[in-house]
């Protein structure tokens, strides 16, 4: 391939960052519409922590965060507090935060895949680092994580630096030895990002990466014992919080493992939930949200597949480059892809696509090095019937891959608020409840938020961090439970139009305002009950 100078390749390299930082910030306090209890709670912890050294429930600088019922992995939570810390306590300052996470992957999975081709050209590397980074930009399945505050994103974020760190180390000399303890700081690092990482993926990886490039770490002894320390140390934390019932507790909430079901009554349901994970429905034309018994709408946009169709055929090339020219990587590859579905097959249901991110990196490097090998195959052809038909395939490439960054930009932007913004999706309503409440904090004895949202609680000190409304504004609704009503005080509620309607309130409520849907359908009334 011909030679370029080092600035192209930067240039190139940059728009791709701008792209994808725009693709992960654009209307990011908007879309998604709503804000989900988990992204609150993730923020909420941030802001504790900032203001006053401790979680929400006054508990100084916890390792694991407890919330609804569980604990929460601190990767996520500890990151957002410079954000919180500059922009303030907001949804945009905790999806921004993750945004970031997103924006930086893309860099790092392009100097990851350099590394780990150090041997086959500096064309072929660059080429194929850009290659990777682009669809890494454009990823609906990146994109879409990277846009909200759940925990998920700094995985493969932290995944693809240790990747960097290893394959940077192998491909030096002594004197870059510190890189593979960075590698083991990076691997731990991810560890704590994810509980499907916590169970089965890490340490797994860590053992394979051990055995395979052991004839590499053999030679350099003292710092394979610097990185094992690093490893052992980094998981006592996890042991510790396993003993202390903090560790496993989502897994034991989820998993037909931890509650006792036999082996034989749920491997079915495992066997088809990993298979699930490869079939071209989830990859490249329904992805997670149209699976057949999905109905949650926030793990990605109907009518997608978690990849563009047009990476399949890139996918092949890659796996035929790296099987020629690079085995070594290509079983690293291989053993990614087969441990991705892990984190749904767990709880023998699925696939979901917050749960099966990792496979994030090995699909799209796999794209980035098969694009860079057919551009490679498309320069070298010498035949001059065929140089015609070269300029024409790699224009046609292009334009479908413009034509699906497109169609994912318009099913995400504009078709996907008017959707999936109710129960089932994003929740949307608190923030405008809650800024409604704290206008009217004067006038009311108490005002009520609905329980229609998985933990309401969280939004009034989301939404209220301050405690600006006097401990005024509380969770409940009298569709639940009537005794909150009480004629001698000044009382306002939201809720729902069904909640109302099958009230015994339903002809005593006085409308005060109405919160709508993207979509125009009412999301939730405030007002107050006759006296």
């Amino acid at each position: 391939m011909k030679s370029y100078p080092n600035n192209l390749y930067l240039v190139c390299l940059f728009l791709i960052l701008i792209l994808g930082l725009f693709l992960r910030t654009y209307q990011l306090d908007q879309i998604p519409a709503g804000f989900f209890a988990d992204e609150a709670a993730n923020g909420f912890n941030a802001y504790k922590l900032l203001a006053t050294g401790a979680d929400e429930y006054n508990k100084p600088f916890p390792f694991y965060f407890q919330s609804f019922g569980d604990y929460r992995t601190p990767v996520a939570i500890y990151s957002m507090i410079p954000i919180v810390a500059l922009l303030g306590l907001s949804e945009l300052s905790v999806r921004l935060t993750m945004a970031i996470y997103g924006t930086l992957t893309i860099l790092i999975l392009y100097l990851a895949v350099k590394a780990s081709l150090n041997t086959r050209g500096r064309n072929m590397q660059e080429v194929s680092g850009l290659s990777a980074a682009l669809f890494l930009a454009v990823s609906p399945w990146h994109i879409h994580f990277s846009r909200s505050g759940f925990e998920y994103i700094p995985m493969p974020f932290f995944l693809s630096l240790s990747l960097l760190f290893f394959y940077k180390f192998i491909t030096s000399d002594n004197k870059s030895s510190y890189l593979l303890p960075l590698s083991a700081v990076s691997f731990v690092v991810t560890f704590y990002t994810a509980y499907v990482i916590q169970l089965v993926m890490l340490p797994l990886l860590s053992l394979l990466f051990v055995i395979y490039y052991r004839s590499i770490i053999q030679v350099k002894r003292s710092t394979f014992f610097i990185t094992a320390t690093i490893l052992i140390v980094g998981f006592l934390p996890f042991i510790q919080a396993t003993l202390a019932g903090q560790a496993l507790t989502r897994f034991q909430s989820v998993s037909p493992f931890a509650q006792g079901m036999s082996l034989e009554s749920i491997s079915g349901p495992i066997i088809k939930t990993y298979l699930e994970h490869f079939s071209a429905d989830f990859l490249f034309t329904k992805g997670d949200i149209d699976m057949p018994g999905h109905f949650i709408t926030r793990h990605s946009v109907r009518g997608m597949g978690e990849l563009y169709l047009i990476q399949l055929p890139l996918i092949i090339f890659g796996l035929l480059f790296l099987f020629q020219n690079h085995k070594r990587f290509l079983l690293i590859i291989f053993f990614l892809i087969f441990l991705y579905p892990i984190g749904s097959t767990v709880v023998a249901e699925g696939p979901f696509s917050h749960r099966s991110l990792l496979g994030v990196i090995p699909f799209t490097i796999l794209t980035g090095v098969g694009l860079s090998y057919l551009l490679k195959i498309m320069v070298n052809l010498k035949y001059p019937t065929i140089l015609p038909m070269r300029f024409i395939l790699l224009l046609s490439f292009f334009v479908v891959l413009a034509l699906s960054i497109n169609n994912y930009r318009d099913k995400y932007f504009r078709e996907y608020p008017r959707y999936s913004s109710d129960y089932w999706g994003w929740q949307y309503g608190p923030r405008e409840i809650m800024s409604y409440f704290l206008s009217q904090s004067d006038a009311y004895d108490e005002m009520y938020l609905s329980g229609e949202f998985n933990g309401a609680d969280i939004f009034l000190k989301f939404y209220d961090p301050e405690n600006l409304c006097q401990n005024k504004c509380r969770g409940g609704d009298f569709y639940r439970n009537s005794s909150i009503v009480d004629l001698a005080r000044k009382q306002l509620f939201s809720l729902s139009p069904d909640y109302l309607s099958q009230s015994e309130y339903a002809d005593k409520f006085s409308l005060k305002k109405t919160v709508y849907y993207p979509n125009g359908a009412v999301a939730f009334i405030i007002g107050e009950i006759k006296r």
